[in-house]
């Protein structure tokens, strides 16, 4: 939204969250002229402008921290984007050149895994109901721990086992990914009032993107003294710990999807 209309948008949005405001005014100012009382005004919108960019991140992470499950659901995505996104992310492709995966063998691993994710958007919910929410989204995890793990297990067996066992895995993790995005993606906006719904996804997005760059360099770090096989294997590890994040929390005891924010 631009002009007047985008200045008097900001001006009461301004004003209803308590900010300090100048009313935009008319006519041309003394001495400065009309040049600088547009000046005045272009420089008064973007600080009202970026005040309500942090007052709108502060609301959305005073929402998280103040509802349990909303807590529960950023922290697991904290830690997938710290051990998958960060660790594994940023060195699987190395490990699986040193161990002598063809680009060929490769684009196969990857395109299964990607195919396999219909799979996990057909029985996401169908499991959810049969198991209960919680229980889904703590098995989930676990699941995406094994199957992270096949990676590191391929450099122990022959050349012959080793691409059977990376198919596996990442059939595995695309069967497994989805069940967790939709189930935990619902749960997250049936519990978040519909106010804020942009902020606190934002606030789970930066969670989970923001920590990769962390993870990626200290990953990094760690696998230049203990080796990319015994890195990726502490990743597969890490990952687990999402389970372990959620049965200490609410979520482990829901059964369905809350039809209301609570």
């Amino acid at each position: 939204m631009t002009g007047p209309a985008g200045h008097d948008h900001l001006v009461d949005e301004g004003h209803r969250r308590g900010l300090p405001v100048r009313a935009r005014g008319g006519g041309r100012g003394v001495g400065g002229g009309a040049g600088a009382h547009r000046r005045g005004n272009v420089e008064d919108l973007g600080l009202l402008g970026l005040d309500l960019v942090v007052a709108e991140i502060r609301e959305g992470l005073a929402v998280v921290a103040a509802h349990p499950v909303l807590r529960a659901l950023v922290a697991a995505s904290l830690n997938i984007g710290l051990w998958t996104g960060g660790f594994r992310g940023a060195l699987i492709v190395l490990y699986l050149v040193e161990i002598g995966v063809s680009p060929v063998e490769f684009g196969l691993i990857y395109g299964v895994g990607g195919a396999s994710a219909l799979v996990g958007a057909f029985v996401a919910r169908p499991m959810a109901a049969a198991l209960g929410l919680g229980r889904t989204l703590v098995v989930v995890h676990l699941a995406m721990a094994a199957f992270a793990a096949f990676v590191p297990l391929a450099g122990l067996v022959t050349e012959d086992a080793r691409l059977v066992l990376l198919l596996a895995g990442q059939v595995g993790l695309g069967v497994v990914s989805p069940i967790w995005g939709i189930n935990g993606g619902s749960l997250q906006q049936a519990v978040t009032p519909d106010r804020v719904l942009g902020r606190v996804n934002a606030t789970q997005q930066l969670a989970l993107f923001g920590i990769n760059p962390i993870g990626a360099v200290v990953g990094g770090a760690i696998a230049s003294v203990a080796g990319l096989q015994l890195t990726l294997a502490a990743a597969a590890a890490g990952a687990a710990l999402t389970a372990l994040l959620l049965l200490v929390t609410p979520v482990r005891r829901l059964r369905a999807i809350p039809l209301s924010p609570v």
